[in-house]
């Protein structure tokens, strides 16, 4: 059990919206889709039962899903262009499930800043006492994107899916340590597709890069002893020498923005239960508390199948 849960809030949403669009509610003539957010909060139940500890805190780290890639895309325009804007209907239940969770649980928290990607806020939120941390306070990040598992420590595990992530799980899986500069060298060299970053070296075999990353720490070491690397060709060795602006600008786009979490004070919400919000929306969106919320639902002193419906499906 883990004292605290990070969770990349927009990456639960984004699986739960396409995996559960047939959930919808209609007011006055208009459909919205529930399904995203009322599968988030299944997972967010599910999550806190089996993996949070009774006092534990669940802190959410939000992405802008729209407009806030501000930084890196004055680096290079092309970052997260394969992004198609969200439509008005994914953001509404995004909007949605924001809201909710800030009136759920007096031990959650909502972290977000338009200047930042939600993996900036892993290793400031970590081991910060103003969340209450403590020396041998456990942590799991709850998200699919391998950058956070630079922050896997002896007390911070990553749960990617369904698989939970140790340092002796992620070396056995990935074949290199969790280590910060090492994740940047994977995602330098091979790129990164959600993010439209490039391919460092265009054929560049997998087994070198691995290599690479196994054997050195930074770009600098790799081209400061790069004619001494027996497992590159001089072929390749040219390549990487052309691709080397390449190389250190896919450098500057997976590194974590360098800024001081006291500036960021202001851009984290304490979140405060609120159970006449709570009713007023699940009752609206017609949710079955059953699988969200059972501390609500041992208060309500009716007829559940009358008072809160499973939600609608398309047909």
């Amino acid at each position: 059990m883990y004292d605290y849960i990070l969770i990349d809030l927009l990456n639960l949403y984004f699986r739960n919206y396409y995996t559960h669009q047939d959930l919808t509610v209609t007011y006055n003539n208009t459909t919205n889709v529930t399904g995203g957010l009322y599968g988030c909060l299944i997972s967010i139940n599910r999550l806190k039962q089996k993996y949070l500890n009774k006092n534990g805190q669940i802190i959410f780290l939000v992405d802008n899903p729209n407009s806030k890639q501000n930084i890196r895309k004055k680096l290079d325009e092309d970052y997260k262009s394969n992004r198609e804007r969200q439509t008005p209907q994914f953001l509404w239940g995004l909007d949605r499930l924001q809201d909710i969770i800030l009136n759920l649980n007096d031990n959650y928290w909502v972290c977000q800043a338009s200047f930042l990607e939600a993996d900036d806020w892993v290793d400031k939120v970590l081991y910060s006492k103003f969340f209450g941390y403590e020396k041998n306070s456990k942590s799991l990040l709850v998200t699919m994107d391998k950058d956070w598992a630079a922050n896997i420590s002896e007390t911070t595990h990553w749960l990617n899916k369904d698989t939970i992530f140790t340092k002796f799980d992620y070396l056995t899986h990935y074949q290199y340590e969790p280590i910060k500069n090492k994740i940047i060298l994977d995602k330098v060299f091979n790129g990164d597709n959600s993010d439209n970053i490039s391919v460092g070296v265009p054929y560049l075999p997998k087994k070198a890069i691995l290599k690479l990353i196994q054997n050195y720490n930074s770009l600098n070491e790799i081209f400061g002893d790069l004619q001494n690397i027996d497992y590159i060709s001089d072929k390749f060795k040219q390549k990487m020498l052309d691709r080397k602006d390449r190389l250190f600008l896919n450098k500057q786009l997976v590194e974590s923005i360098d800024i001081n979490f006291e500036e960021l004070k202001d851009y984290v919400i304490k979140c405060k239960r609120n159970e006449s919000v709570l009713k007023r929306y699940y009752k609206s969106y017609n949710f079955d508390i059953r699988t969200i919320d059972q501390k609500l639902l041992n208060k309500i002193n009716t007829d559940i199948n009358d008072s809160f419906m499973q939600p609608t499906r398309i047909k």
